[in-house]
């Protein structure tokens, strides 16, 4: 970094404990803008400093409110979700977006500042810190659609998986957990994809990447699926819940109310029926059947803990 950036950094962040104090957020914004545009880091190191103040703005006045999270305990199942997206964004908007991973952005935006622990203790932590990074990573106004598999946590001292002000929306799309069994079974055993479905060895998914890794914290099935269908999470973040059954059986029925939640909570679009048909009729293949696992009865024993969850969402462990 040259000397005269450095300076006009030193001087923009002595300028940010007094609008925290004074509360005010839109210029902070147009600070943090001005270290960004001097010097990415810096502008990232000084948000992991003052998070907790900043992510109490409210809503648009210091964040772009612009994430909107695709949530699956399958990571595919999020892809059927992103590629309709895509396909609907391109034909009928001249609005930004794009297309997210969120594991393989924490891992960028790690070797980016050259972060190497990626556990859950930082994952909590630094949340709003990785949001607010890809946040501003992206172009200015793009809505950002992020994949993701992280099962929603609130600590014990409130921090969140995400914050109102920081999300606009998020979609869920829930599987019958025997499908998820099936689609997960990869060695024919069926033991490994139990192992998957119930969390039973309590470990993360590791991602790795040269030498930074991040841990993915699913959870289990059900747990996954009872922190994002919550009804203070779907209320307080926007959410739309998706059956992964609906949408095989009628697909134009939860296309068209994915676009209308979207037009709901502010996007730009509107609702056009028939090229979601040409989307169906070009870009989804024919529905296939999925066989469920025939499970021995001690198999089906491991799963009694899902068996309220799954019957509220209109699948049986038999």
């Amino acid at each position: 970094m040259n000397f005269f950036k450095k300076i006009k950094i030193d001087y923009y962040s002595k300028l940010i404990p007094d609008l925290i104090k004074q509360k005010k957020f839109s210029d902070l914004k147009s600070i943090f803008d001005k270290i960004y545009d001097l010097d990415r880091r810096s502008a990232l190191v000084l948000f992991r400093q003052y998070y907790i103040d900043l992510t109490n703005t409210p809503s648009k006045s210091f964040f772009g409110n612009n994430l909107i999270w695709v949530n699956s305990f399958l990571k595919e199942d999020t892809a059927i979700i992103l590629n309709f997206l895509k396909f609907y964004f391109k034909n009928t908007s001249s609005q930004t977006i794009s297309c997210l991973d969120y594991t393989n952005e924490l891992i960028r935006i790690n070797k980016s500042l050259d972060l190497k622990k990626g556990g859950f203790e930082y994952l909590v932590n630094d949340s709003y810190f990785y949001q607010y990074a890809i946040e501003r990573d992206q172009p200015k106004g793009s809505i950002n659609f992020l994949s993701n598999q992280v099962a929603f946590f609130e600590s014990t001292n409130k921090k969140m998986f995400s914050a109102p002000n920081i999300t606009k929306c998020f979609f869920y799309i829930i599987r019958d957990p025997l499908e998820v069994l099936t689609l997960s079974d990869t060695d024919g055993t069926q033991d490994n994809s139990i192992m998957q479905l119930m969390n039973l060895d309590q470990k993360p998914i590791t991602f790795s990447q040269d030498s930074y890794s991040v841990d993915v914290f699913r959870k289990d099935w059900q747990t996954n699926v009872n922190s994002w269908t919550s009804e203070n999470v779907i209320e307080g973040f926007n959410g739309l819940v998706i059956n992964a059954t609906d949408l095989e059986n009628d697909p134009s029925a939860i296309f068209s109310d994915i676009i209308a939640h979207l037009i709901q909570v502010g996007i730009n679009l509107n609702l056009n029926y028939q090229l979601i048909d040409e989307y169906i009729n070009n870009q989804v293949s024919e529905k296939k059947s999925i066989k469920k696992m025939d499970l021995s009865n001690h198999k089906k024993k491991l799963l009694n803990g899902i068996i309220k969850t799954a019957q509220e969402w209109g699948y049986e462990i038999n």
